[in-house]
This record gives structure tokens, C-alpha cells and sequence, in this order.
């Protein structure tokens, strides 16, 4: 009996300190890329360069990730960390400077999932761009220890969100809810997570999240980028 209620309890707080609820967790999930679906599901469908990029509409891109899960027999993927999206996102705004390598991993999960943090920490800035498109729609940085040094955690692309800036939060607390196109910068539904380093000198995170810091880095910059930006990723299954 003792044994039977450790084992509940543990799974009880493995439970509470997971990304998602339990509901999707539970769903079968993948680690994937999603700029080579969208070559194939281009081809199939004939939208392959030098056709326009179908994906600027968030639903099609939608239809396409949802497409990509069936062929591949989950629910859910994440993907993205310092992955090159130039299939994926060519002839958007990114084309112009070549902003192609994506800095952070997409959790991808349909709009009204729930959010809770992956790790314990002060928000120091909670953001709503809503209605620019291709911006971060709601987004929440919070200042974590990401092994011994601090690090800036975004969680992008939300619709929602529960927390307020000086907030400290504990790693399972409900922070959000994944954003429809509505809400979360006219992007297919998602969450979008990133860590940076070296953050210690912000001081208007405003500026930083609007000026300083995208989603997005140039391919050649691969190196400095895969330091900058840290793969967020054992953060979640920690």
C-alpha cells in the first residue's frame, strides 16, 4: 500500500510539472522537422518554388502540420531548435534579410492547450502585439537558472495569459493558453519557446522582445546563435 501511494504521488507530480496538461501529454507526440514536410506536402500538392509559399496563411500551414501528424501517427510534435526554415517561411518578411534559422522549438499543439512553466523563476515581462502580423501575439519572459546562468525564457505565441510581470513562478504553474491566428501574430497554433543568454543587462524588456530579440537569426550565424540561444528542449522533459 505504501508503495502503491509513492508511486501515485510521484506520478501525481510528474503530472503537475509538465508543459501541457495531462490530456495531451498522454498523446503520442514526435520530435520532427517541419520545413521538410513542408517541401513534401509542397510537392505533393503543387506548390513547389517558384510558386508562391502557401504557408503565409495560417490554416493552410495548419492543414499542412495537421496532414504531417497523421502521416507520422501522433497528435503533437516539437520541433524547430536551430532548424533552417527556408522552405518553410520563403517570401515572408524573413526573406529580406535571411532570417531563416529558427533560435527556439515549436511545441506543436492546437489553440486553447494549456501552458504551464517549465521552470521556476521571476516574469520579467508579459507582451501582447496583437494585431501584428507575424509578431509574437501574447508572449511571457520569464528570468530562469538554466545550468548556473541566467537565461530569458520566452513563451510565445499565446493567447491568454495568467501570470504578471515581478510574478515569481514555479516550474507546472498555468501560465497560458496556446493562441488561435487571432491572437498569437496570425501563426498557425503553437507554442514557441526560447531561451537567450546573457540577459543580465536588460533592463526594458520591451525594447528587447520589439527590437533586440526574434525568432528567427541568419543561417550563417548558426554558431553564435547555438549559443546564444540554448536548446530549450530538456527544459521541458526535465
Amino acid at each position: 500500500m505504501i508503495q502503491h501511494s509513492l508511486i501515485l504521488f510521484v506520478l501525481k507530480k510528474l503530472e503537475d510539472e509538465m508543459i501541457f496538461e495531462s490530456r495531451v501529454m498522454s498523446l503520442p507526440f514526435c520530435f520532427t522537422n517541419l520545413n521538410m514536410a513542408a517541401i513534401t506536402w509542397e510537392e505533393r500538392n503543387g506548390f513547389a518554388p517558384p510558386a508562391t509559399c502557401p504557408f503565409t496563411d495560417p490554416d493552410v500551414a495548419h492543414q499542412m502540420v495537421l496532414w504531417h501528424h497523421r502521416e507520422l501517427g501522433v497528435k503533437w510534435s516539437i520541433d524547430g531548435w536551430m532548424q533552417d526554415r527556408s522552405r518553410l517561411w520563403r517570401g515572408t518578411y524573413l526573406e529580406k534579410n535571411r532570417l531563416f534559422l529558427h533560435l527556439g522549438v515549436d511545441c506543436n499543439v492546437e489553440a486553447g492547450v494549456v501552458v504551464n512553466a517549465i521552470a521556476d523563476g521571476t516574469v520579467v515581462y508579459v507582451g501582447d502585439d496583437t494585431p501584428l502580423v507575424g509578431g509574437w501575439g501574447g508572449h511571457i519572459v520569464q528570468k530562469i537558472q538554466f545550468r548556473g546562468q541566467p537565461h530569458a525564457l520566452i513563451y510565445a505565441h499565446l493567447g491568454d495569459t495568467f501570470v504578471s510581470r515581478d510574478e515569481k513562478v514555479c516550474r507546472g504553474q498555468r501560465i497560458g493558453l496556446t493562441g488561435n491566428k487571432t491572437r498569437n501574430g496570425f501563426w498557425r497554433p503553437h507554442l514557441h519557446l526560447q531561451l537567450v543568454k546573457g540577459v543580465d543587462y536588460v533592463r526594458a524588456w520591451h525594447t528587447f522582445m520589439s527590437e533586440e530579440i526574434d525568432g528567427y537569426g541568419k543561417l550563417d550565424r548558426l554558431r553564435y546563435w547555438a549559443h546564444r540561444c540554448p536548446d530549450p528542449t530538456p527544459l521541458i522533459f526535465a
